[in-house]
């Protein structure tokens, strides 16, 4: 029996050498280069180049060509939201209405928070609905969402001929639109928090159809959350202007606590100071 414990004990320490010798060696290991998730660029185009170069310079892809799975996965299960392939000739109008409308109003180091893993072009963005006798079990609402935030995509929804032919207020839509959905990426993967004194002033306690004004809410919303409540301000704040926002949502009938005045001061300084936006400018812009 002895000597069978000898013969046992030797294997095993010559194994703990081993293992300590090879995570020795591990920590001289050199980091392999980034996983590329598309064959990228997408094309030869004078937009590829501009794509490629902005991925280069953010780590952001911008992609009119993707898969149902690119727009629709959303970490366990599928958006009940579909979004058309981009059409060609609305490609670089469509980049470039995002860039006025957005991205030219941050900093290099903002854009560095704001973006998303990837940017989808897309012809429309359009909500499913249930319908068991169609093929794909779903029917396609026809309107477009304009501008949708999913898992780790932010997708504007007119790269398509329409773009050109939108109204002044539809496009003013757009852009703040398109601002929500960046700040709404940004959340969700923690790059900043609301701030704290925003949260403050967050209160749900007897929200209801008749109560949410009281409460300093923009719009009735069934479960109202301080990231949702701060989105829609950030969303009006960019949306109207001070006139307009006071018109819509203030006085002693629209905003009986108070509150949603409070907001939206708060509102406006923050995005101002910490995000470096010029608030009138935008809202009042010719896109």
């Amino acid at each position: 029996m002895m000597t069978m414990n000898r013969i046992l004990f030797v294997p095993v320490f010559l194994v703990l050498a081993a293992l300590l010798t090879a995570c020795d060696k591990e920590a001289t290991l050199v980091a392999s280069a980034p996983q590329e998730f598309y064959d990228f660029p997408q094309g030869d185009n004078a937009y590829d180049a501009e794509f490629e170069t902005f991925y280069q310079q953010y780590g952001s892809y911008v992609l009119y060509r993707f898969s149902d799975n690119d727009f629709r996965w959303n970490g366990t299960t599928r958006l009940l939201y579909m979004a058309r392939q981009a059409e060609p000739a609305a490609i670089a109008p469509a980049f470039d209405f995002i860039k006025k409308a957005c991205l030219q109003d941050y900093s290099e180091e903002r854009l560095q928070s704001l973006l998303p893993f990837k940017m989808l072009l897309s012809a429309g963005v359009h909500q499913l609905t249930a319908n068991a006798n169609q093929p794909t079990g779903y029917d396609t609402v026809a309107s477009n969402l304009g501008v949708y935030s999913g898992l780790n995509q932010v997708t504007f929804g007119y790269a398509n001929a329409q773009l050109g032919s939108l109204t002044a207020s539809q496009k003013l839509d757009l852009q703040a639109s398109l601002h929500r959905a960046f700040f709404t990426q940004a959340l969700s993967r923690a790059k900043f928090e609301v701030p704290a004194a925003f949260v403050a002033l967050f209160d749900a306690t007897g929200n209801s159809a008749t109560a949410y004004r009281s409460l300093g809410f923009l719009e009735y919303q069934r479960s109202y959350t301080a990231t949702l409540d701060f989105l829609m301000f950030v969303y009006a704040a960019l949306r109207y202007n001070q006139q307009d926002f006071s018109t819509r949502y203030l006085g002693s009938t629209l905003d009986p606590s108070g509150r949603t005045a409070l907001k939206y001061a708060l509102i406006r300084t923050y995005l101002s100071e910490e995000w470096g936006l010029a608030i009138n400018e935008i809202n009042n812009r010719a896109l």
